[in-house]
C-alpha cells in the first residue's frame, strides 16, 4: 500500500525488486566467484611452499642449518593442515580486500587508495 501511495504501480514496485534482486545475485556470484579463486590460489601456495615452510620452522626448533639433510626427511608432514588453513585465508582475504576498498572508496573518494596503501 506504501507503493502506491507514492504513485507507483505494481508491476513497476515488482520490476525494481527483481532488479535489486538480480544486482544482489549477481554481487554474490562475484564474491562466490572471488572466494573461489582465493580459495584455489591457498591450495596452490600450501602445496608448493609447503616443503620449504616446513624445513624453515624445523630449523629454527632445531637449531640447524635450513639446508641440513635432516631438515627434508618428511617434507609433506603437516600438509593438511595447511591447506587447509591457507585455504581458508585466501578465501576469505580477496572478498573481504574488495569490500575494504570499496568501503574506502564510497566513504573517501577514488584517491583514498594511496593513503590506504601507506
Amino acid at each position: 500500500q506504501l507503493l502506491m501511495a507514492s504513485g507507483s504501480t505494481g508491476a513497476t514496485a515488482g520490476a525494481t525488486a527483481k532488479k535489486a534482486g538480480d544486482q544482489l545475485w549477481k554481487g554474490t556470484k562475484k564474491t562466490a566467484a572471488k572466494a573461489a579463486a582465493g580459495a584455489a590460489n591457498g591450495l596452490v601456495v600450501a602445496t608448493v611452499l609447503h616443503p620449504y615452510d616446513a624445513a624453515l620452522y624445523r630449523a629454527w626448533m632445531r637449531q640447524r642449518p635450513f639446508l641440513h639433510k635432516a631438515q627434508w626427511v618428511n617434507p609433506w608432514e603437516g600438509l593438511s593442515q595447511t591447506i587447509v588453513g591457507r585455504i581458508y585465508s585466501n578465501a576469505l582475504w580477496i572478498p573481504l580486500y574488495d569490500m575494504s576498498l570499496t568501503t574506502v572508496y564510497s566513504n573517501m573518494g577514488v584517491g583514498a587508495w594511496q593513503s590506504w596503501v601507506a
